[in-house]
């Protein structure tokens, strides 16, 4: 079996499911929670279906959109103590660093994007002007 990695749009499957998931799903606070829902079921099932080697997510660094329903905009930053919770990594911890060292070692400045080419992941460290390469190796 391959080894594999899961890398999870997390700010993309947030405003997905709030679509898909009823917006009366609410917290005990009476709190919108259906986007919040749908990232949390889709990681969980992600994982189960797929069996990852490791799994991170990437969350966009642009504050959540304007032109996002309130009820969206509201669940925005209570999504990356979900993926913590979840046990997925941020690789969103500002600096800089990490230029031919070990890519989990690595520090990015407000990530904007990902792209996937073969074995290459490519990151966008808007902040720090690069576009980031990391190359994707199976375990041995």
């Amino acid at each position: 079996m391959p080894d594999r990695t899961l890398i999870v749009s997390a700010t993309n499957v947030l405003a997905r499911g709030y679509y898909a998931v009823p917006t009366d799903r609410v917290s005990e606070r009476g709190e919108p929670v259906n986007a919040l829902f749908a990232v949390a079921r889709g990681v969980v099932k992600a994982i189960a279906f797929k069996v990852p080697a490791r799994a991170i997510a990437v969350i966009d660094a642009a504050p959540p959109s304007t032109t996002w329903p309130l009820q969206l905009q509201a669940q925005g930053p209570a999504l990356r103590p979900l993926l913590e919770a979840l046990g997925l990594p941020d690789p969103t911890d500002r600096g800089f660093g990490g230029d031919r060292g070990a890519a989990l070692d690595a520090k990015l400045d407000r990530p904007y994007g990902i792209e996937l080419s073969g074995n290459k992941l490519f990151i966008s460290d808007s902040y720090n002007n690069r576009i980031r390469a990391v190359t994707l190796y199976a375990s041995p």
